[in-house]
């Protein structure tokens, strides 16, 4: 699946920091001023920080759509189903619960391979298959999706303030830091997905593979 969080992350944050620009530009123009009295020009600058609040709110509640929207799509995601699809759950099912702890990891592999993509069906399936001890291929691929999700719930949470012009200015070091951790985050899990767009087409010995590299690093 298509993933264009850090895209529209980084499009929001370009858009506010033109925003705190002009804000900030008013700001100096009032701080300057000696045409009008200084009772004015303090609620001249009050009213402009009231409005940076307020826009703050705006754009972290952008933030946050962003990657609700994000969150949805992964949640509803699917795959061009045949007409016997449910047949072929039940079949897979009945499968593992025949073998039980008997199942290898690469055969699990195989019975659940056809359903990757299909967010709901692969939860199911790493649900049934995370009890079985030793299919380590088999529920980190089922279990990507879910991963993804979490990390999406983490960013929300530690981001939920990211936009805070009354602490941070958009070109202070602090908030270059903030901006760095959170395009550094979503860039983890759009890795995330690529990763599990690589092993839909993936055999499970490239799987393996791929997870004994990531286990070394």
């Amino acid at each position: 699946m298509k993933i264009e969080l850090k895209n529209k992350v980084e499009k929001l944050i370009e858009n506010y920091k033109k925003v705190m620009n002009a804000f900030l530009e008013e700001l100096k123009g009032w701080e300057a001023d000696s045409l009008y009295s200084s009772d004015y020009r303090q609620d001249k600058i009050r009213e402009v920080k009231a409005q940076m609040l307020n826009n703050d709110a705006d754009f972290n509640k952008q933030l946050l759509n962003i990657i609700t929207e994000e969150k949805e799509a992964i949640l509803n995601s699917t795959i061009k189903k045949p007409a016997d699809y449910q047949v072929l759950i039940s079949n897979a099912i009945g499968f593992i619960n025949l073998l039980g702890n008997k199942l290898t990891d690469e055969e699990a592999f195989e019975l659940v391979k056809p359903f990757f993509g299909d967010y709901q069906t692969m939860k199911r399936f790493y649900a049934v298959l995370s009890e079985i001890n030793g299919l380590n291929v088999t529920t980190y691929s089922l279990g990507l999706f879910d991963k993804a999700i979490n990390n999406l719930e983490i960013l929300k949470n530690n981001f939920a303030k990211f936009f805070d012009a009354g602490i941070y200015t958009t070109n202070g070091l602090a908030y270059t830091l903030k901006e760095t951790a959170l395009l550094s985050d979503i860039e983890d899990i759009e890795r995330i997905i690529q990763k599990l767009d690589s092993i839909i087409p993936a055999s499970y010995k490239e799987v393996e593979a791929e997870l004994k590299n990531e286990m070394v690093v």
